[in-house]
């Protein structure tokens, strides 16, 4: 399992893949999402304002879940 992951890290997925898991990560820990989505513009696997749109999306939609928690 271990030695298929770095296979799966540089498959280069879509875009779509990478924003929607840009979208998600925010869900577990906000400080990850932003060091993966720099790392993403970084290494231009996706434009800037791709990556900004999905964290925004993914901050605000966790943010509006844990407010609706409580």
């Amino acid at each position: 399992m271990l030695n298929s992951l770095p296979r799966f890290v540089d498959a280069g997925h879509s875009w779509l893949i990478e924003c929607i898991g840009l979208f998600l990560i925010p869900f577990l820990h906000e400080d990850v999402a932003i060091v993966g989505g720099s790392l993403l513009v970084l290494e231009h696997r996706l434009p800037a304002w791709l990556a900004f749109a999905s964290l925004f999306g993914g901050m605000v939609g966790s943010d509006m879940l844990l407010y609706g928690l409580g």
